[in-house]
């Protein structure tokens, strides 16, 4: 992308070029915060969070320009909250990856793939540096597939990488949806219901 003028953005606005590592990408505002804002590149289809001195105006005809990206999910792995991942990790993986021819190999219901990219499984390279961790639902397989991603996340796990950083992670934490919530939240009020008979007892 060439070269943008830097001018400051206005605090409604959503549609941003935003510069990381010195190039410059289509991004839009998903997320403001005091000092720190999120932004989704929709050429890449990344996530970063950065400062308002990494957000350009993007001019119309720029911003308009087809979006050729298309969501894919990977196969055998689980999503895990940004905020625990490094972004110049990713960047730097996904960069490696650009330009360069696909191989998608589907399961059944045709929403989660294996992609190869070159030589690289994304799926595996994602596990061993330590950006995401293997999905439950498939760790209990034994295919070579799946064997290959429960040892990438072993040693990524071993050298402390990324997520990994700080030991052992607590699995609710990671993900964004916390699907136990609800579940201890009924389990609190059974047992103030239980308090309050015993009480009228």
């Amino acid at each position: 992308m060439k070269a943008v003028k830097k001018e400051n953005i206005k605090d409604d606005t959503k549609n941003v070029i935003v510069e990381i590592k010195k190039r410059l990408y289509r991004g839009e505002i998903i997320e403001r915060n005091v000092g720190a804002i999120e932004v989704l590149c929709k050429d890449t289809g990344m996530r970063i969070v950065c400062g308002k001195n990494k957000l350009r105006r993007i001019d119309e005809a720029c911003d308009k320009l087809e979006v050729k990206v298309e969501k894919v999910g990977l196969l055998g792995i689980r999503e895990v909250s940004y905020k625990f991942i490094e972004p110049s990790v990713v960047f730097d993986l996904i960069s490696g990856l650009q330009f360069k021819e696909a191989k998608f190999t589907f399961n059944k219901d045709d929403k989660f793939a294996k992609v190869v990219v070159g030589d690289v499984c994304l799926n595996t390279e994602l596990i061993a540096d330590g950006i995401t961790i293997v999905d439950k639902t498939v760790a209990r397989g034994n295919g070579k597939f799946i064997q290959e991603l429960k040892q990438a996340e072993y040693e990524a796990k071993s050298q402390h990488l990324n997520i990994w950083r700080f030991g052992d992670i607590d699995l609710d934490e990671v993900d964004d949806k916390k699907e136990n919530k609800p579940k201890k939240e009924k389990k609190e009020k059974k047992i103030k219901k239980r308090k309050s008979n015993k009480k009228d007892s």
